[in-house]
C-alpha cells in the first residue's frame, strides 16, 4: 500500500510540533526560535506561492498575503513585528547578551502568531 504525501507532510508536522514543544518545556529558546521562524516563514510563503515559484522574503510574503486579503492587517502587523524581533536576536546571537527572558516572550509570542495562523487559514 502506498502512503498518501500528505500523510508524510501530516507526520512530519507533527514531530516538528513535538521537537518545538519539548524546546520550550526543556528551555532551549534558541532551538524553538528557529523551528518557529521556519514554520510561520513556510506557512505564510506557501499562501502566496505563485505558479512561477519565486523566491520571495518574509518580509514580502508578510506584505503580500495581506494585500491579497489572505491574512488580517492585525496578523500582519504581528508577523512583521516578531519577524523584526527575531532578526534581532539572531543578528546579535554572538554581539550582545541576550536575556532568557526576551527570548522566551519572543518564542511564546511566535507560538501565538502561529497559532493565529492556523486559526486565519482554517
Amino acid at each position: 500500500m502506498v502512503k498518501h504525501p500528505l500523510n508524510k507532510k501530516r507526520n512530519i508536522l507533527k514531530s516538528i510540533q513535538t521537537r518545538l514543544n519539548k524546546s520550550i518545556e526543556e528551555k532551549f529558546y534558541f532551538e524553538a526560535l528557529f523551528i518557529l521562524a521556519s514554520l510561520i516563514e513556510n506557512a505564510i510563503k506557501q499562501i502566496v506561492e505563485t505558479k512561477k515559484k519565486e523566491r520571495l522574503s518574509f518580509e514580502t510574503a508578510i506584505n503580500k498575503a495581506n494585500n491579497k486579503k489572505l491574512i488580517s492587517d492585525d496578523l500582519s502587523k504581528s508577523l512583521h513585528n516578531w519577524r523584526e524581533e527575531r532578526n534581532l536576536f539572531v543578528h546579535n546571537l554572538i554581539s550582545k547578551d541576550i536575556e532568557e527572558n526576551s527570548l522566551e516572550n519572543i518564542v511564546i509570542d511566535g507560538k501565538n502568531i502561529l497559532k493565529n495562523i492556523e486559526e486565519e487559514l482554517k
